[in-house]
């Protein structure tokens, strides 16, 4: 899956950091090609990922979290955190629109990460 640049953030991030000057540094033509000094760098920036963004980095960070679990400190408590629905809260529609953009094929890798990961750690 490639990223199209433009469509990284959802629209109210601009309100909260520059997204030009994040973008620039965290942009990547495929997800594998993103090194973990950046996942670590701008996982601050990763809450306001669109469901598009947030689809193509997950792959990175789930890598990143079962590869490097001690160097991604917060990030793994963002992903979890994210992948997590929120029952009346408002960012349950967050979690809603980014959990619909998954394939079949996806799923099948979140859920058993989601289900073994305090077992592994």
């Amino acid at each position: 899956m490639q990223l199209d640049k433009k469509t990284i953030f959802m629209e109210t991030a601009s309100q909260y950091f520059d997204i030009e000057n994040v973008i620039s540094n965290l942009f990547f033509t495929n997800w594998y090609d993103v090194p973990l000094k950046t996942l670590i760098r701008y996982r601050v920036y990763f809450w306001a990922l669109n469901p598009y963004g947030f689809r193509f980095y997950l792959p990175a960070m789930l890598t990143a979290i079962i590869k490097y679990p001690y160097q991604v400190d917060a990030l793994t408590y963002s992903v979890l955190y994210a992948l997590t629905p929120k029952v009346d809260s408002p960012t349950d529609s967050i979690f809603i629109e980014r959990s619909q953009v998954f394939s079949p094929d996806e799923t099948q890798v979140i859920v058993p990460f989601l289900e073994s990961y305090f077992d592994l750690f």
